[in-house]
């Protein structure tokens, strides 16, 4: 009962991590559409952003030129206003200048030769010389005075020009690197909003082309995929109950399949093992797959056998039948050994088939990795076609392969060979037995043959079974692997591994 639960559990969990993976892909697509979007949605955002930015920048160009144009104004009202009254105190300067030469000739006028006529004169006149002299020499020294007084104003002018100069000038800089830092930002800003706004533009095209894409492509194949989807999912398993619950059991109409022959004598089966030993009787050979040949007496004769039969060489092609291993004991009187074991495949393991005479072997021949017969005799096989047999339509089973003794066949599987044998007690109680059908390596004549549907659906469903188990009645033996896992089995879930185990079912190989 836990097997079972954990079998539904695993399979509702892998079918739940399908449709897991369907949701992710159509939900990230759907999550990347819905982040172009908003990309999308907010490229005009950012474009109203930056020409909202240049627009600033305009306005505060405009304000630095306004600035720039105020401040030669303002520099050129004080200049010429420190103009004026730098020509206003140079005039004095001049005035005073000439007032003191005039002074100056007098003075000397009344100190050079003529100052004693001019005393002489002045006496008798009444007039005190050396007063007027005194007094004119402290005329001399105050606009002297007043002169330096009007030069000292002048030079303080001129370094207050040169100081507003300066700083007109540090100003007119100052505004002048603003400029050009605003006019540098202002295109960069502009080049950015002309890229971001192409930009747009391409991602709105993109847009527009791939939504019209997708919704002329949803149009078209919208419908067919989401049914191709569903039927990805659920035609498999409708399929598998249609067939499970519908198709097998008209196997209950049919007849079982009974090979009709005269080879019904006794096979005998040797117990399985992973190497088996062959004894070569002097005029005896060997005929091998080279991959199960291991080891053999150095004085053997061998060659190449290019196909194991050319009456059917298709199907030898198919199972493997070709390029074989020849190998002959032309020694009279002593036998010889070989050893065959798989080269590549630790699993496998042989057991050999004694077919005597008057005795066949219904075998599968992808499972033979040897046979061994009389040096000269040629291999006998015989197929047998069963196309009006409902069974054979039912399981797409038409042909089987019989080999006739003597001969001894070398047979392979996985884990081993079973020999199962239903004696007369079983004729009388009318006990049947059923196998695996992946299993089944091959029956002797004696025994009929049919298909019966596998015992549980969820098995079949989960490709742990095949649809049909083989089921045997009478009295012989049948030969299976231990463990129903051959190699094509290993690939089922593949769609090309299936054809080609339905194909070569359909064969009998």
């Amino acid at each position: 009962m836990f097997g079972i639960l954990t079998t539904v559990l695993k399979w509702v969990f892998s079918k739940a991590a399908l449709i897991l993976m369907v949701w992710v892909l159509v939900l990230g697509g759907f999550a990347l559409y819905l982040a172009s979007q908003k990309y999308l949605e907010k490229l005009p955002e950012q474009v109203a952003e930056k020409e909202a930015l240049v627009t600033k920048l305009k306005e505060d160009m405009g304000q630095l030129n306004d600035r720039m144009q105020a401040l030669e104004s303002e520099l050129g009202e004080q200049l010429a206003s420190l103009d004026a009254k730098r020509k206003d105190l140079q005039a004095d300067l001049r005035s005073r200048q000439k007032q003191m030469r005039d002074w100056q000739a007098k003075l000397d006028t009344l100190k050079g030769l003529k100052a004693k006529v001019v005393e002489v004169w002045n006496r008798l006149r009444g007039i005190d010389t050396e007063f007027e002299i005194r007094t004119i020499e402290r005329q001399i020294a105050s606009s002297r005075q007043q002169e330096a007084m009007l030069r000292k104003r002048v030079t303080s002018m001129d370094a207050e020009r040169e100081a507003i100069q300066a700083n007109a000038d540090e100003q007119k800089s100052s505004l002048t690197e603003q400029h050009e830092s605003t006019t540098a930002a202002l295109a960069q800003a502009e080049e950015e909003h002309a890229q971001m706004k192409s930009e747009a533009e391409v991602w709105e095209g993109r847009v527009n082309k791939g939504q019209t894409l997708l919704r002329r492509a949803y149009d078209r194949m919208g419908k067919p995929l989401i049914v191709l989807s569903l039927s990805i999912l659920f035609v498999p398993i409708l399929a598998k109950i249609a067939l499970y619950y519908f198709w097998a059991p008209l196997l209950s109409w049919g007849r079982p399949v009974i090979l009709r022959t005269p080879a019904h004598a006794p096979v005998r089966v040797t117990k399985t093992a992973v190497a088996q030993e062959i004894v070569l009787e002097p005029g005896e050979t060997a005929t091998i797959q080279h991959r199960f040949y291991q080891a053999s007496d150095e004085d053997l004769t061998k060659k190449t056998k290019f196909l194991f039969s050319w009456k059917y060489p298709f199907s030898c092609l198919a199972c493997g039948l070709f390029l074989l291993t020849r190998v002959n004991n032309r020694d009279p009187e002593s036998k010889r050994r070989l050893t065959l074991s798989s080269q590549s495949e630790a699993e496998i393991e042989m057991a050999i088939v004694e077919v005597p005479e008057g005795g066949a072997l219904v075998c599968r021949p992808s499972f033979l990795a040897a046979i061994i017969q009389r040096d000269g005799e040629e291999t006998r096989i015989r197929s047998h076609w069963r196309f009006f047999s409902l069974h054979a339509w039912i399981t797409l089973q038409f042909r089987y392969f019989e080999f006739r003794g003597p001969a001894k066949l070398v047979l392979w599987a996985y884990r081993g060979v079973r020999a199962e044998r239903l004696s007369q007690e079983n004729v009388r109680e009318g006990n049947e037995r059923r196998t695996n059908q992946l299993a089944t390596i091959g029956f002797t004549p004696s025994l009929s043959y049919r298909s019966r549907r596998s015992e549980t659906f969820i098995s079949y469903l989960r490709d742990q079974n095949p649809l049909f188990d083989d089921l045997f009645s009478g009295q012989g033996i049948f030969i299976c692997q231990q463990i129903s896992r051959a190699e094509h089995h290993r690939q089922a879930g593949h769609f090309w591994a299936k054809l080609w185990n339905g194909l070569t079912k359909i064969v009998g190989i």
